[in-house]
């Protein structure tokens, strides 16, 4: 995100104790998960809408089978980190889309 909008709104903390990962994704503004597989729905993403941050996934099967785009969840092609970064800076610059996501 260097050179784009989002340089210093983005904080990555790398791994942290699970004892610690509800109160990390409470700070969340953004649940951003950015690659996962394709067999199986990854845990943190039902963590984080149990905890109503608003999401943005990519359009992987386990995660199509959950969300659809721009109604519960923003979704970009998996891999291509321009549409990610496109939707990323949507998501910050509308509080309105982040609350509707989020409920």
């Amino acid at each position: 995100v260097r050179g784009t909008p989002l340089e210093g709104a983005i904080v990555l903390t790398g791994a942290v104790p699970r004892s610690a990962v509800y109160d990390h994704i409470q700070m969340f503004d953004i649940g951003f998960l950015p690659h996962s597989n394709l067999f199986g729905s990854p845990v943190v993403m039902f963590e984080m809408m149990g905890l109503k941050v608003p999401l943005l996934m990519p359009a992987l099967p386990p995660i199509l089978d959950v969300h659809r785009d721009g109604d519960t969840a923003l979704l970009f092609p998996p891999l291509d980190g321009e549409r990610a970064v496109a939707k990323l800076t949507e998501l910050v610059e509308s509080a309105e889309l982040r609350e509707a996501l989020a409920e």
